[in-house]
């Protein structure tokens, strides 16, 4: 009987890729995996993600996030009995890419008999006009955010450009060990991050169970805009998005009824500006990762508009959003 190949499939994200749908699948699948020789390590889980790992490798926790108590050379001595008799695991976090530190991540993996050599790492990227728009989106929903989505644009230009992120992480796991998913429809195995992570494992749809819900976090233009001014107010993070499930929810509840703002928080001319700068990077990158010319489909649509509704956040709207909390805390 052949030996398996000692291999880690570390998934970094890139966020807004669709990371926690991924992460959600393979937890749900734990015992599924480990039928296939594969091992998802549960001891080290936050959520569906190994996101503790990925703070605590970078340095700390930022300031957004919930803490846990288990200082990192704990998290590590669990993790290395863990998988102490696995061949191949799969460990998974955005913020492995968001927190970007590959010779840490390197020196853990090696602790955990995982040397570089035996890692591939795996990135979905997303075409940065949209993930400009949706990484706005999480960071007045979830951290805090109080500027306007122009200032978070000039804020982390840096972090979408994917040519340089990745020459850090092929500088220390090799070029050639770095898998790179541009995340849109045409690329993905029938459009599902899922169904593609599966095939890079050489594993097979048929043999997984699928979770019943969907994971959709995003909630529209005016609450949004409702999260920003509660953001504004003087208290910690976690007390800001108290409320972050309950107005989710109400984007979802109210999706199909006009009465609250869906409109693209970027214009069609802004659009073309974002992706304009990232030009040569993209390229970069299809050409070394892809073999070939472009990374992204770049076609934007201009039909921006979603609804009738009343624009801005108005008195009629307010109401709505907290007569909407205030029925669902009983």
């Amino acid at each position: 009987m052949n030996k398996i190949k000692r291999t880690c499939l570390l998934h970094i994200g890139a966020p807004k890729t669709g990371s926690t749908a991924l992460e959600k699948f393979l937890a749900y699948n734990r015992n599924v995996l480990n039928r296939l020789n594969w091992h998802y390590p549960d001891v080290c889980l936050r959520g569906f993600g190994h996101h503790d790992l990925a703070f605590l490798i970078s340095g700390g926790y930022p300031d957004w996030a919930t803490r846990q108590e288990r200082p990192l050379d704990e998290l590590l001595t669990e993790l290395a009995k863990e998988v102490a008799e696995r061949e191949q695991i799969i460990l998974s976090s955005e913020n492995f890419f968001l927190f970007s530190d590959p010779k840490k991540v390197a020196n853990m993996l090696r602790n955990v008999d995982f040397p570089p050599e035996t890692v591939k790492v795996i990135v979905y990227v997303r075409r940065q006009d949209e993930v400009h728009i949706s990484w706005y989106n999480q960071a007045v929903k979830a951290q805090g955010y109080t500027g306007l989505i122009t200032e978070c644009i000039a804020e982390t230009r840096d972090l979408w450009n994917y040519a340089d992120r990745l020459e850090s992480w092929a500088e220390v796991f090799g070029r050639e060990n770095i898998i790179v998913r541009p995340y849109q429809t045409e690329d993905l195995v029938d459009g599902d991050i899922c169904l593609d992570f599966l095939r890079l494992a050489g594993l097979v749809a048929e043999d997984f169970e699928w979770p019943e819900d969907t994971i959709n976090t995003r909630i529209n233009r005016d609450i949004l805009e409702f999260q920003r001014l509660i953001n504004r107010l003087p208290m910690s993070v976690q007390e800001k998005r108290r409320f972050h499930k309950q107005l989710i929810e109400l984007t979802a509840a109210t999706a199909s009824m006009n009465l609250f703002d869906d409109t693209s928080l970027l214009t069609v001319d802004q659009q073309h500006e974002i992706l304009s700068l990232y030009t040569d990077s993209n390229a970069c990158v299809a050409r070394t990762y892809l073999g070939r010319a472009n990374l992204f489909n770049e076609n934007i649509s201009d039909e921006i508009s979603t609804g009738e509704s009343e624009k801005g956040l108005t008195i009629e709207k307010l109401t709505y959003i907290l007569g909407w909390i205030l029925a669902k805390q009983n």
